[in-house]
């Protein structure tokens, strides 16, 4: 967390001249370098081999990719509930655009196939990045207590797409949702902080544009 914060921090600081404060934006994305590199360097922490698990597993202190889990107690009455939310009979429910963004099964953009919006709803899951299944509620998807496939509800969901992460397919009462408080892609943030906070101190930009 430190380290995130770190090179929020730094980075605004190089991006925003209007600041004046550019000279002590090195300061901070050394402190996120260093504090990442030392995550990193302590083998306490890797990358799970089964993304899935880290929004469906009811106990994530095994996961070494989790460097802070938030663990629910149903006895206690603490829980997210989550079900409730991203069943897609509630108002939140996934864009196409966010659909669209997943890359297909061998790396390219589904965007870049010719008349991809006029895809099916079928086919618009066929041979994709495997996380989008973890992500959304594929065609085929059984949700329980049914026995057959669930069937999107455009008046519940608006957008006919179901999310997935995080739901819990279970008729167990005990289960409220598993752990919402992640901090599993902190690893991943430390994995990927090392090599920009570097870049950003030893070779800036020239030219920069305020996000």
């Amino acid at each position: 967390m430190y380290a995130r914060l770190a090179l929020h921090e730094g980075t605004y600081r190089k991006y925003h001249p209007e600041l004046n404060l550019q000279g002590t934006a090195n300061r901070f994305l050394e402190l996120a370098k260093n504090q990442a590199n030392e995550v990193m360097a302590s083998g306490k922490f890797s990358l799970t081999p089964v993304y899935g698990d880290l929004f469906t597993s009811q106990d994530l202190n095994p996961n070494k990719e989790v460097i802070l889990n938030t663990i629910y107690d149903v006895a206690k009455q603490t829980g997210s509930d989550i079900n409730s939310v991203v069943s897609a009979n509630y108002e939140q429910s996934p864009s196409r655009d966010l659909v669209q963004e997943y890359l297909m099964a061998d790396g390219s953009r589904f965007t870049s196939i010719p008349n991809y919006q006029q895809k099916q709803y079928v086919d618009e899951f066929k041979n994709r990045d495997p996380r989008m299944y973890v992500a959304f509620m594929a065609p085929g998807f059984i949700r329980l207590p049914a026995t057959t496939p669930l069937v999107a509800l455009l008046s519940a969901g608006f957008t006919g797409y179901y999310q997935k992460k995080g739901y819990q397919n279970s008729v167990d009462p005990n289960v409220r949702g598993g752990p919402t408080f992640r901090n599993c892609d902190m690893q991943k943030c430390c994995l990927l902080m090392q090599k920009p906070a570097q870049s950003w101190v030893t070779s800036p930009r020239q030219t920069l544009t305020s996000p």
